[in-house]
């Protein structure tokens, strides 16, 4: 294989390898960075978790005026106007997570399943059948009324903590998964820098074993002829493929010409022939 053609394939090796690392830099430190998938992950597990006791906070305090009204500590009318400013806030957190994408598969089931289900159920016994009976004044209607919505309220906040844990879960494996990309993009960079390493020495091996040697011995060996008497020619640096060689003879002063190739050929026979 020629020099020429060797060396075309070092350089296209090497240039492989240099995309190589920034393709895999890229897709890693994509994946760990600031906006990136696991960033946004991490950022609506955090979110939902600050705001996740939504559902929790848009049932317990519908269910502290729910007490409130039962012990008579709460006008009724301004307190269902406070409750329905609270189930529109509800509305809006429920459209907004329900629309999550962001969410594992499981916790945005557990959201869907069973947090928000519940609440809306608290929140039709609430607004259908609380507030009418408190406002009629039928106080044992009212007393049942509040007992169920008791229970409504404790199986939202079980299902709201089941909720939280998963999603304490969920944050924990973003930080796991984050910490063995950077490890795994950090072994596979350097798995790659070991290769380009290796081209490189691969590369200097190759320019002293096949270039920097034989180079030195023909100079040695066109001494040698231009001491012994005889006369040395060289091809023209414009005409060579590796121009090193010939360039590094004729600099060395060892070199009587220095041809083009086409006419290399005849003037060493001529010389040979004004020899003879």
């Amino acid at each position: 294989m020629k020099i020429q053609r060797i060396s075309q394939i070092g350089g296209a090796t090497m240039g492989g390898l240099f995309l190589l690392a920034a393709v895999v830099g890229a897709y890693e430190v994509n994946k760990i960075r600031i906006g990136g998938p696991l960033h946004a992950r991490e950022q609506a597990s955090a979110n939902l978790l600050a705001d996740t006791v939504p559902p929790s906070l848009e049932v317990s305090i519908p269910y502290l005026v729910a007490s409130r009204l039962m012990l008579g500590n709460e006008d009724v009318n301004e307190a269902e106007k406070d409750l329905s400013n609270d189930r529109e806030a509800l509305d809006d957190r429920k459209e907004f997570w329900s629309k999550n994408d962001h969410l594992s598969p499981e916790t945005h089931e557990i959201f869907v399943r069973d947090v928000i289900p519940s609440a809306e159920r608290f929140w039709d016994e609430l607004q259908n059948n609380f507030v009418p009976a408190v406002k009629s004044g039928n106080a044992d209607a009212a007393r049942e009324i509040y007992a169920r919505l008791t229970k409504l309220h404790s199986e939202n906040e079980r299902f709201v903590d089941k909720a939280v844990e998963k999603l304490s879960a969920d944050d924990a494996a973003v930080v796991e998964e984050a910490a063995s990309g950077v490890i795994r993009a950090s072994i596979q960079l350097g798995f790659i820098m070991l290769l380009l390493a290796a081209s490189v020495g691969a590369a200097v091996w190759f320019l002293m074993r096949k270039i920097l040697t034989p180079t030195n011995e023909m100079i040695g060996h066109m001494d040698a002829m231009k001491a012994a008497g005889g006369k040395t020619f060289a091809q023209d640096k414009e005409t060579s493929i590796v121009s090193e060689a010939p360039a590094s003879a004729i600099e060395t002063g060892s070199i009587d010409q220095v041809l083009p190739l086409p006419t290399l050929a005849g003037a060493i026979l001529k010389a040979c022939q004004d020899g003879a």
